[in-house]
């Protein structure tokens, strides 16, 4: 009798633990179980931003154990501010709304964002003089403002001018901004002779520009002529430009520094059937043969010399590439390839793109151009805020000056 209740109780005791590893296996109440998303929190519903200025907001996804904490950020109105995984960025004064929503759940918080007028890296501040006329000289004019500016003024072209012919070089002599607004320059039936560049640079002197148009300029007549659009013995900074068709007779089609003293940072412009087209030409878009040339997020195409068909760096230059530049020609150093060779440089064969990236008559890329979206998903520092018509960039998006179509 004694043995039946010891083999009973040892049945008893491999029962209570064979439930025991049964309930420890079962999955329906484990830690494996997703755990849904019940809400999202800003750590900001308001926040106030002068134009150009930043901050990034935080979202607070519940519960802190939920499984997917993924979210998305838009902006109700890029034309006044931007949100990039949070990092928000103010284009023009007026309200938007900035919007983080779950991918689990859609469930959604917002931030309301006011933005007032003034300045900040990357946008543009507010001009002391307003060009209101589009002739070449006199009251009013993008000339008459360059000749009166003191150093450090800042000159913007007024509502409703697109296009100034020039007739004659604009000299730069002093430190300036010109905020183009999405200006063309063009050379007047009424230019003396057939050579000069559009805007030349002295010695010693910083010129910003951004959204402005050169388009159709010459310095073709005789030998040694170079920078049909800029030409530079200073510093320049190009952002949100395009160069069209400008040509020069020995070096850089569209634009020419020299000096060991220059400096010329290039970013998010467009240089499209630009050269240098002499037998001996270099640098089709640009030639720098002293100082430092920086390029980040720049489309080149149909530019054409014998060396550099689109960028010539000198020996005693320096060539920065911040990336994401962009040429149908082959990337690299060489003397028929692009002049530049970052890892986020890439040509249009690296692209899989065979056609014309472009439209032709507005300089527009593509809508088909998906793989020409090589901009990072998130904005470089620094890099221009909006492009040549004042739209907010769009991270990831393309080089150049124009937003894809």
């Amino acid at each position: 009798m004694k043995k039946i209740f010891k083999v009973l109780a040892i049945i008893a005791l491999v029962a209570v633990i064979g439930f025991s590893f049964s309930a420890c296996d079962d999955d329906s109440g484990g830690g494996d179980t997703p755990v849904p998303v019940t809400g999202v929190s800003l750590n900001k519903t308001s926040l106030s931003l002068a134009v150009g200025g930043s901050e990034t907001l935080t979202e607070n996804v519940a519960p802190s154990n939920a499984t997917n904490k993924t979210v998305t950020w838009t902006s109700s109105n890029t034309a006044i501010a931007t949100v990039t995984n949070g990092l928000v960025r103010a284009v023009s004064a007026g309200s938007a709304t900035i919007i983080v929503s779950t991918v689990d759940g859609g469930k959604t918080a917002t931030c309301t964002v006011n933005v007032t007028g003034g300045s900040g890296g990357g946008a543009e501040p507010t001009p002391t003089i307003t060009v209101t006329s589009n002739a070449d000289n006199g009251a009013g004019t993008l000339r008459a403002a360059i000749q009166s500016a003191s150093a450090g003024n800042i000159i913007a072209i007024g509502t409703g001018i697109t296009t100034i012919e020039l007739q004659g070089v604009l000299q730069i002599t002093k430190n300036l901004t010109i905020q183009g607004k999405g200006v063309t320059l063009v050379k007047s039936s009424t230019w003396p002779g057939t050579n000069g560049s559009a805007i030349q640079v002295e010695s010693g002197v910083t010129l910003k520009i951004n959204r402005v148009h050169f388009k159709s300029f010459r310095e073709l007549t005789g030998t040694g002529r170079y920078g049909s659009g800029i030409y530079s013995v200073g510093t320049i900074i190009v952002e949100s430009c395009i160069f069209n068709n400008c040509m020069s007779n020995t070096a850089g089609g569209a634009i020419f520094s020299t000096s060991s003293s220059t400096s010329t940072t290039l970013k998010g412009c467009t240089f499209y059937d630009n050269s240098a087209n002499s037998t001996d030409g270099i640098g089709g878009a640009v030639c720098v043969n002293g100082g430092t040339l920086t390029l980040v997020g720049n489309l080149f195409y149909g530019n054409n010399a014998a060396t550099g068909p689109v960028v010539y760096k000198g020996n005693s230059a320096t060539l920065i590439s911040g990336g994401y530049n962009v040429s149908e020609i082959a990337k690299g150093t060489g003397s028929a390839q692009s002049g530049f060779a970052d890892a986020n440089d890439k040509s249009l064969t690296d692209l899989n793109i065979s056609a014309v990236p472009i439209n032709i008559s507005t300089l527009v890329p593509k809508a088909e151009m998906t793989s020409l979206m090589i901009m990072p998903s998130t904005a470089i520092n620094d890099f221009p805020l909006t492009d040549f018509n004042g739209v907010a960039r769009k991270w990831p998006g393309v080089p150049g000056a124009l937003n894809k179509q």
